[in-house]
């Protein structure tokens, strides 16, 4: 084992010597280790220990920036005098709603002696641990370590779950609507509500009258180049990474489930016709959000948030466009409802990434599979009547 490194040398203060503890403590898992600050994730969410006084404080605040989780407690150590306390309520993280704090003089008192409920673990280990005369520093860069290569197991592993699951359903849904729009714009369909009707748009009487494939078939169409291409990009950007999360049974059980609800929502609360898939996408949309809120295992941590961030965004963009004229909002709020539901049923049956080598791809449970082969039936099915729906409009006199 080699020295221990600055700052872990010589006689110990508060900053170190909590730094020491906590690393150690069995409930408490090291996520990244500074000069000056400590990362970790305990049971009640994020730990920051900071030193008091160190160089670069804007380190620390971009680092909370980041992670935009309720539970993330900052533990100040080494204020010499109480009487400086009032002073960090000043430093720039102490805005964030989402942050508690503690402080830890040298002499170990703990401010304020009542925490708030999140942090109420950290406040009693802080209370109740008993530091070594001599701390062991080997152990401690050892537990580092070994932190740190978990860690990299397990981005290695989801890695390898990502490679073994190609999306090859978004590819085809990609690929099979960029053939229906062909088809559409050669029988001037998105001219020709005559000619739409045919290849299947959503119409509420023709629903009724029981034509219900109209809720898979509306989602297969689009009404003009800018919004074949918008849903198709956004389809192509969030389905490849969904899909290797999931896998393809999952991905198709939600793609399938959300473009219905969509469909059955805009039939109930809007009139006339409607078409395109942003319903099914709101739905994966809405799957994503739903599964970076979930601390499972299923997602490295770092993912995790950014996912959460680029799919909270993305749901309040889209949610802006969808009140501006000629959109059918009822689509986009049905197809997200119907796709975060079915991404919390089947998205319960994903495993954790785990640290010691295992398969990269576990196959979904039967019920899953069973669904998935169902709903992509259903999806070439709604292919097909659109293609015999164009042809039928080019025979039938438009009267």
């Amino acid at each position: 084992m080699s020295a221990p490194r600055p700052p872990y040398v010589g006689d110990p203060g508060t900053f170190e010597q909590v730094v020491h503890d906590l690393v150690l403590c069995p409930d408490v898992q090291t996520l990244r280790l500074a000069s000056d600050w400590l990362a970790a994730r305990g049971p009640e969410g994020f730990i920051l220990v900071v030193r008091v006084g160190l160089a670069k404080p804007e380190e620390v605040e971009e680092l909370v920036e980041r992670l935009r989780e309720p539970g993330v407690t900052i533990v100040f150590a080494g204020w010499v005098r109480a009487a400086a306390v009032p002073a960090v309520e000043a430093l720039p993280w102490a805005r964030f709603a989402w942050v508690e704090w503690l402080h830890v003089d040298e002499d170990g008192s703990i401010w304020p002696d009542h925490p708030a409920t999140r942090a109420e673990w950290l406040h009693g280990w802080l209370s109740r641990r008993v530091h070594a005369a001599a701390p062991d520093w080997d152990r401690f860069w050892a537990t580092v370590e070994q932190h740190r290569s978990t860690l990299r197991t397990v981005d290695e592993g989801f890695s390898r779950r990502l490679a073994a699951n190609p999306p090859w359903a978004t590819r085809i849904l990609v690929g099979t609507m960029v053939a229906i729009f062909a088809v559409e714009m050669a029988v001037g369909a998105p001219d020709d509500n005559v000619a739409m009707w045919w290849m299947g748009a959503l119409e509420r009487q023709s629903v009724l009258g029981g034509q219900v494939w109209r809720v898979l078939t509306a989602p297969m169409l689009h009404a003009n180049v800018p919004h074949a291409a918008m849903n198709l990009f956004v389809l192509w950007r969030v389905g490849n990474l969904l899909e290797r999360i999931l896998g393809t049974a999952r991905f198709l059980v939600i793609y399938v489930v959300a473009a219905i609800g969509g469909s059955l929502l805009s039939l109930l609360l809007l009139n006339g016709f409607s078409v395109g898939a942003s319903g099914a996408i709101w739905g994966l949309m809405a799957a994503q959000f739903v599964l970076s809120l979930r601390d499972n295992g299923v997602l490295p941590e770092g993912l995790r948030k950014a996912m959460r961030s680029s799919s909270g965004q993305n749901l309040m963009l889209n949610l802006l466009v969808s009140f501006m004229p000629g959109i059918d909002w009822a689509a986009h709020g049905g197809g997200g409802l119907a796709g975060a539901g079915a991404a919390l049923l089947v998205g319960a049956s994903l495993a954790p990434v785990a640290p010691e080598p295992a398969p990269a791809a576990p196959p979904a449970p039967l019920p899953i599979r069973l669904g998935a082969g169902f709903a992509a039936f259903l999806l070439l099915a709604a292919a097909v009547i659109t293609v015999v729906g164009a042809a039928i409009s080019v025979l039938v006199p438009s009267a």
